[in-house]
């Protein structure tokens, strides 16, 4: 059954008698149940089938981040930070199994109690990888940095764009190219407007996964500053492609890459002071690359098949079980 986006709480609330009615009716259908969680339709899911039936979470981003200040410009933006993360512990707590797309930092806020896995749902094809790290390279003081992301406030791109203004007013020179949509674009042009950056930050829009491959290649570093996340499947896929990446400490990033690579969440100039601090020494970068390279390897269909096929394969023998005790 489809379900429709959500665009805000009065959206919800609209739809959401008809949503349960459908859910309820499809429910007594599904052999398994597995929610992807956090989802508004997964807690009408998790309401109907609670104590009834075995089921099964897929835990995939962090609802109290999400709804953070200046990560999401919505209505009662507390309320539904309290709501949904309290819901989702709920969910995991009472779940007779639970895959988390990473390996400790979902589990430590929302642990289940009975059995659990860590795996990512970001999967990198083999032909995807380079065959090699990049080289030292000495060449120049001229930088290429790019962003594949969603153009939303808990993607943080305005902390992105001040930290590039304060780099540029450092004598740095450095372009910015930003992949991506979405409804925050026009803020966002305004101010690298406001800031002058228009020479320096290129906005493509969306583009094919033939288009961003030779972009990655030709850039010198990645970024992702974000408020809030997962286990950003942009970040992996850079790392395949051997490129330095600069993260923050939201969600399953630091399990990316080194804590030396890290800055906190919403603070421009320690972005800044990182990307200055990469860029002029060559050395660091190379080894970057590389370890990148290295850590990217563990998102093979190969790497992450058995345990994800173990996680089902629980789920299926206690719903199995199950069904014949009733």
């Amino acid at each position: 059954m489809p379900l429709p986006y959500v665009d805000n709480i009065w959206h919800y609330l609209k739809i959401y008698n008809c949503m349960k009615k459908n859910v309820f009716l499809n429910i007594n259908k599904a052999s398994a149940i597995l929610l992807r969680v956090p989802c508004p339709w997964a807690d009408i899911t998790w309401g109907l089938v609670n104590k009834k039936r075995p089921y099964g979470v897929m835990v995939v981003t962090d609802p109290f981040y999400a709804y953070s200040r200046g990560a999401r410009d919505v209505a009662f933006r507390p309320i539904l930070q309290y709501y949904t993360s309290n819901m989702m512990r709920q969910e995991c707590l009472n779940a007779n199994a639970a895959l988390y797309v990473t390996k400790k930092y979902l589990q430590s806020k929302y642990p289940c109690h009975h059995y659990s896995v860590g795996v990512s749902d970001v999967e990198i094809a083999e032909s995807y990888f380079v065959s090699s790290p990049r080289p030292i390279s000495i060449k120049r003081g001229s930088f290429s940095l790019i962003t594949v992301t969603q153009l939303e406030p808990y993607k943080a791109l305005d902390v992105l764009i001040d930290a590039m203004s304060i780099c540029v007013k450092r004598n740095l020179d450095l372009k910015l190219t930003i992949i991506g949509s979405g409804k925050y674009k026009e803020i966002l042009q305004k101010q690298v407007n406001k800031l002058l950056l228009e020479n320096r930050i290129i906005f493509t829009g969306p583009l094919t996964f033939h288009e961003i491959v030779p972009k990655l290649d030709e850039a010198d570093i990645f970024l992702l500053p974000s408020r809030a996340e997962g286990l950003p499947r942009a970040m992996v896929e850079a790392m395949a492609h051997a490129l330095p990446c600069i993260g923050s400490t939201a969600g399953g990033i630091p399990e990316l890459i080194s804590k030396d690579n890290i800055v906190e969440p919403g603070n421009a100039k320690m972005l800044a002071m990182k990307i200055e601090e990469i860029v002029s020494d060559p050395v660091r970068m190379s080894i970057m690359s590389s370890q990148n390279l290295i850590k990217a390897k563990e998102f093979t269909e190969a790497a992450l098949n058995p345990a994800r096929t173990a996680f089902l394969k629980h789920l299926k023998n206690i719903t199995i079980q199950w069904l014949k005790k009733s």
